[in-house]
């Protein structure tokens, strides 16, 4: 590789920028010699181009302010100006060489050769084309997408400050990404030889690689890779105080770092993901794998998720101290390999089958090949319990898509009303939000032809439908969700004018196809101003249209902070703007789908949006303003779920069920289902201490004297 500097220096100094002198030698003694002008040398000075934009050919000397094609000194500067005629400039030469370039919102450079510069200025606008673009000394790139099949490389020695503008991201709510979001995408590769440090949101995809062989430092960046991005690693890369995300299937070699790991910040694994070595300080989501062939060291953060961990053999997994607050929640940790700890001040590794036993030969924790946990387990000092819990079941997998149920509800939803007016958007979006891949939405297509000969799905959604609808299902039609989750949130916002769907834009936030830095993104393209070009902002809106309150929840759903969210619905609940909804097993059964540690966050968010700890006390105010009967408060099983007691609960939801007048069958049967053998003795137990009743004569009395309970108290009975 050239050194652009070497070359510059030698065509300075060797005469490259002079004339020859050609007048006549002076004589020596010739005092008196005639006086002539001589015509001063050329030199090459620096100077700053703007790009007028008459033609698209770089070479043209009428495109540039100062009447010349910039040379390897000179700066230039593109800005999507009112009077520019030419907003997409090709570069098509090999070698072409300028001092820096300044690429501003609106226009698009498209690279047909080489480009070499020594500074790059990328505040906004499109990097597209074949060809590569060689940064000799500094990239400060604060917005803008880099697309085309071409290569982008900051040279080695080089450094890359990437940040967002100080106005970027102003007026956003905490969490939420700027509009300014970078991207990588198409077939473009960036290639890193040198020291780099990212500030922004930055979004790998659509087959784009990312080639590291130099340091980057991602600070406070949220970060997306999806699984058709080419990857490769063989320098370092941290994340500090980072959001990250990756969708797998994708290979990482080398080191990642996640540091410093913050609450709200989390690295989020959906996929099959390998990195070669590991360290965490964050929490760590997702419903993927994680799998690190080297080296795993778990210095600090939660473990959560329905997702694996696995230390294959081969490989190691270290806890370099006990300090750092670690905790399984969920997620199932696989370690096949070696095992090293450091317990009481000792390092030491430990064989398959070893336990880990301290000085006083209390057995520590099981360092068994398999560790899987559940709810709050969690490893401390000095003793490490490990509290294994049965996991819940699984919640069933999304229903297949059916394309002909599909096609019929939407050919209904646009021609099957009062005399063919009108369209059911509500039906028809339901129905094809179903669709999960490129082969469903062509399988949609063609079963709609099939139905309906001679109709075109796509040209019977583009003639019925227009605005944000037309979007919506253009997008999903495309197979794009992201697109679809900005559009509707729009929708949702501008479109119906009476109310704002908040639980609509929270439902699809949260649905597991949701990327949130992706759907900002998204919304920033869609909703860009037409006269400034500015991209749409989804902070800015949500700030005008929603309340505090919604606003809280939509971003803590795009932020994936389920906790958050799930506070900011209860304060909803618990202090509506309107009537009161009464709907006390709404929050059962949030609170029995939530473990112990998840409610404790949900508290924290919940007294965070309150500014004072008032979560326990709204709770069981609202509950017992909406309790089931006269002498039984709702509280006490609120109490048990909130603990994770599974015992008092099924007590507390028992004595619900049968109190006051009447009895309800279902509430009482569903209490003891899920129970084993020993729980249930133990109900019974605790039931007949708190009531002076056993449970048996309970079922005894509330079902066997009416023949239409029989059935009830049958299946009660068998329980």
């Amino acid at each position: 590789m050239f050194s652009p500097r070497s070359w510059i220096g030698e065509f300075m100094y060797k005469g490259g920028g002079r004339r020859a002198n050609t007048s006549p030698p002076r004589k020596r003694g010739d005092r008196y010699a005639a006086l002539t002008i001589e015509r001063l040398e050329d030199r090459l000075a620096p100077a700053t181009l703007n790009f007028l934009g008459v033609s698209d050919n770089w070479n043209n000397p009428a495109n540039w302010s100062g009447g010349a094609v910039p040379s390897l000194l000179d700066d230039v500067v593109f800005n999507n100006a009112a009077d520019l005629n030419v907003t997409n400039l090709n570069v098509n030469d090999t070698g072409v060489n300028v001092h820096g370039i300044t690429l501003n919102a609106g226009f698009t450079l498209t690279i047909a050769g080489d480009l070499t510069v020594d500074t790059f200025q990328f505040n906004g606008g499109t990097i597209n084309g074949a060809g590569s673009l060689y940064i000799a000394e500094t990239l400060t790139w604060s917005g803008g997408i880099m697309s085309g099949a071409g290569i982008t490389s900051t040279l080695s020695g080089a450094t890359a400050n990437v940040l967002l503008t100080a106005t970027s991201g102003s007026g956003g709510l905490p969490g939420m990404p700027p509009a300014g979001i970078f991207t990588l995408t198409d077939a473009r590769t960036f290639v890193n030889l040198g020291t780099t440090t990212w500030n922004g949101p930055f979004y790998v995809s659509s087959g784009a690689a990312f080639d590291n062989r130099g340091t980057i430092t991602y600070v406070g960046t949220d970060f997306t890779w999806d699984s058709t991005v080419r990857l490769q690693n063989t320098g370092t890369v941290a994340f500090d105080h980072a959001d990250v995300h990756f969708y797998g299937p994708l290979t990482l070699n080398n080191t990642i770092n996640f540091l410093n790991g913050q609450q709200d910040k989390k690295v989020i694994i959906n996929g099959n993901v390998t990195i070669q070595n590991v360290t965490l300080q964050e929490d760590l989501h997702g419903t993927g794998t994680l799998t690190v062939p080297g080296t795993f060291a778990w210095d600090s953060g939660r473990l959560v998720g329905t997702g694996s961990i696995v230390v294959p053999a081969g490989g190691t997994f270290d806890m370099p101290t006990i300090a750092g607050a670690r905790k399984l929640d969920g997620r199932t940790l696989s370690v096949q390999g070696q095992r090293t700890w450091v317990v009481e001040g000792v390092t030491g590794t430990l064989p398959p089958g070893a336990r880990l036993s301290s000085a006083a030969g209390n057995p520590l924790m099981p360092a068994y090949a398999s560790i899987t946990a559940w709810s709050d387990a969690m490893w401390s000092s000095p003793d490490l319990p490990m509290n294994n819990k049965v996991r819940p079941p699984a919640a069933p997998p999304p229903a297949p898509f059916n394309p002909v149920s599909a096609a019929g509800i939407v050919y209904r939803a646009m021609f099957g009303g009062a005399a063919g007016i009108g369209t059911d958007e509500d039906q028809m979006f339901r129905a094809m939000e179903g669709i999960r891949s490129q082969a469903d939405s062509i399988a949609f297509a063609s079963a709609y032809v099939q139905m309906y000969p001679g109709r075109n799905l796509y040209n019977d959604l583009n003639s019925e439908l227009s605005g944000d609808d037309w979007l919506r299902a253009q997008s999903l039609y495309n197979y794009d969700w992201d697109r679809y989750v900005a559009v509707t949130m729009h929708q949702a916002m501008f479109a119906w004018s009476l109310t704002t769907d908040v639980d609509l834009m929270v439902r699809l936030a949260l649905d597991s196809r949701s990327i949130g830095p992706v759907i900002v993104y998204k919304y920033s393209l869609e909703y860009r101003d037409p006269n400034s070009f500015a991209p749409g902002d989804i902070n800015v809106d949500m700030a005008s249209k929603l309340a505090q309150v919604d606003r809280i929840r939509v971003v803590a759903a795009l932020d994936e902070n389920t906790a958050r969210a799930d506070a900011a619905a209860l304060h909803h609940r618990f202090h509506p703007t309107g009537i009161e909804v009464n709907d006390p097993e709404a929050v059962f059964s949030l609170l029995r789908s939530r473990t112990p540690t998840q409610i404790a966050q949900i508290r924290q968010e919940y007294n965070t949006i309150n500014l004072t700890p008032t979560f326990d006390a709204d709770l069981r105010a609202y509950l017992e303003r909406n309790q089931l009967a006269t002498t039984t408060s709702n509280w006490p099983y609120a109490q048990a779920l909130m603990n994770g007691d599974r015992i008092a609960a099924a007590v507390a939801r028992l004595h619900m069920a049968v109190d006051g007048v009447g009895t309800d069958e279902e509430m009482f049967w569903t209490a003891l289902t899920g129970l084993y053998a020993d729980e249930r003795a133990m109900v019974a137990q605790v039931y007949r201490t708190t009531y002076n009743k056993t449970l048996l004569k309970e079922i005894d009395d509330e079902f066997e004297d009416s023949s239409v309970f029989g059935k009830e108290h049958e299946r009660s009975v068998k329980l």
